[in-house]
């Protein structure tokens, strides 16, 4: 009898200890939400899905507008707190079918599938902007932030999950060069701008390797006097 006992312990206990590993690695932490890896399993359910009923995905990255300021007056307690209630806000703005994730830091994202149309997709993502812009009560401490998200969908702008991550990150900065606080599509010129600052990075950093840039003074002569007063600093 006690074999049996202490066999039974050992494959609860070992039981526990499995389910305590896979929670670990599919699940954040600190808001409980799924994690990175989960979300992308979740990403790509939702993308085996759409293929088979003919039904869009969208997929919203979202970023918590001005999150450092927050975290560094008020402490990582209450940084970590904010984003503890950021992410019941997330959920409940969306329907149980969706999945909501936390990729780290002050990002989050959410996947909706059966998207049959935009109106659905434009209605969650104004909850999502207007709840996280109400204050938050942080232990005593109140507390705003808002969020920029981007938002890009399947199979419309998209052939794969990599490519429609990276267009979702595109939007959603576009949203914060916008003013933040809102939400913003994805679209082709985004795309063609972000491959154009990528060309132009590589080229400066290939002309300062070589040697190409120059540092020249244009001097500013005031009119009245024909003295030169200041110079302008030009990299050449």
């Amino acid at each position: 009898m006690q074999r049996h006992v202490a066999l039974y312990s050992d494959i609860t206990e070992k039981k526990r200890s499995d389910e305590t590993i896979w929670k670990q690695a599919n699940f954040d932490m600190l808001t409980g939400l799924p994690n990175r890896p989960m979300f992308r399993d979740r990403l790509e359910q939702a993308v085996r899905k759409s293929i088979r009923s003919g039904t869009r995905v969208a997929l919203f990255l979202i970023d918590l507008d001005r999150f450092k300021e927050v975290n560094d007056t008020l402490g990582h307690a209450l940084g970590d707190a904010l984003l503890r209630q950021a992410a019941r806000r997330l959920v409940a703005c969306v329907r149980q079918s969706d999945a909501v994730a936390r990729l780290g830091g002050d990002e989050f994202t959410v996947v909706l599938g059966n998207s049959h149309d935009g109106s659905h997709v434009e209605t969650a993502a104004q909850k999502i902007v207007d709840a996280l812009a109400e204050p938050l009560q942080l232990e005593g401490e109140q507390a705003y932030v808002t969020a920029s998200i981007g938002i890009t969908l399947y199979p419309s702008d998209a052939k794969d999950i990599d490519e429609l991550i990276r267009n979702a990150d595109q939007a959603m900065y576009a949203a914060k060069e916008r003013g933040r606080n809102r939400f913003c599509y994805f679209t082709p010129a985004q795309q063609e701008a972000a491959l154009h600052r990528l060309r132009l990075l590589n080229d400066l950093r290939h002309a300062m390797a070589e040697n190409q840039l120059a540092l020249q003074f244009q001097p500013i002569v005031e009119l009245a006097s024909g003295r030169i007063r200041k110079a302008e600093a030009l990299l050449r």
